[in-house]
């Protein structure tokens, strides 16, 4: 009988021996192998997405004469009293868009919403005593042009015609008998040649001679006016430079960053490119 149970315990223990040693092999053959797959196999999908995410991240050159390229640079260079466009991007120094003034963004904003008026149909918007448009058209423009976090104080600005700002009923109206317009003399040469962008951001870059010399014909390289250029193409009416690409290319190059917010691209910065 004690050799019965002996037998019987010696084959538990084997049993037991066994089984420890077939878990070992298991535990050695997932080890070794399947979890070594399933770690090469989650390395590639890391790996997979981070190339996806370096491509998204890459500027990729886009056609600087397509739709959204030159909606985006002519939203931001055209105010509805600024007759020679807009400018205020092109200095000696980086300029943010907390650096533009809020009637400059608010004459910007209206030219936007001048357009979309007509747009619509009306073909001379803001011409009557009562023409008014709401606040809330011109946060909205502010906003996809210039970002959630430009500062916009609502007040009446002395543009032309003059917009009151009825603060109770939020909206801008014309209340005396508008008397605008103006005519340009000579203006920067100002020309998109490059654009890049990504699912982040959007980079124009810009050349533009400067107006100001003594003459219509006088034009420079230089924000400060001190490298003059010579040998412009004319237009043969005007006797002003042609904004033809032979001039453009003799400008300084600036480069405009536009953000994505909210499915906008808006205004960031503009600077000088320094080129050797």
């Amino acid at each position: 009988m004690n050799e019965n149970k002996k037998n019987r315990g010696l084959i538990v223990l084997v049993v037991i021996l066994v089984l420890a040693l077939v878990a070992t092999s298991g535990y050695i053959v997932y080890d070794k192998f399947i979890a070594k797959e399933e770690v090469e196999e989650k390395n590639k999908d890391n790996k997979k997405d981070e190339a996806s995410e370096e491509a998204q991240d890459e500027l990729v050159e886009v056609d600087v004469n397509s739709e959204e390229i030159q909606t985006l640079f002519t939203n931001i260079s055209n105010g509805l009293t600024s007759y020679c466009g807009v400018n205020n991007y092109y200095q000696d120094k980086k300029v943010l868009a907390s650096d533009l003034s809020n009637d400059l963004v608010f004459d910007i904003a209206l030219s936007q919403i001048y357009r979309e008026k007509q747009a619509q149909g009306i073909e001379y918007p803001f011409s009557q005593i009562g023409d008014a448009f709401t606040a809330s058209e011109l946060e909205t423009k502010i906003r996809n042009t210039f970002g959630k976090n430009y500062s916009f104080t609502h007040r009446t600005i002395n543009s032309c015609p003059i917009f009151e700002y009825d603060s109770a009923n939020q909206k801008y109206v014309i209340n005396t008998p508008p008397a605008c317009g103006g005519t340009c003399g000579p203006t920067n040469l100002k020309k998109v040649v490059r654009a890049l962008k990504n699912n982040q951001s959007i980079e124009l870059y810009v050349r533009v001679l400067f107006a100001g010399g003594a003459s219509a014909t006088d034009y420079y390289k230089d924000y400060n006016k001190t490298q003059k250029v010579e040998g412009l193409e004319l237009d043969s009416n005007t006797t002003f430079p042609i904004e033809s690409d032979n001039n453009v290319a003799k400008g300084s190059l600036y480069k405009f960053t536009f953000s994505n917010e909210d499915g906008s691209y808006v205004f960031v910065s503009s600077e000088l490119v320094v080129e050797s």
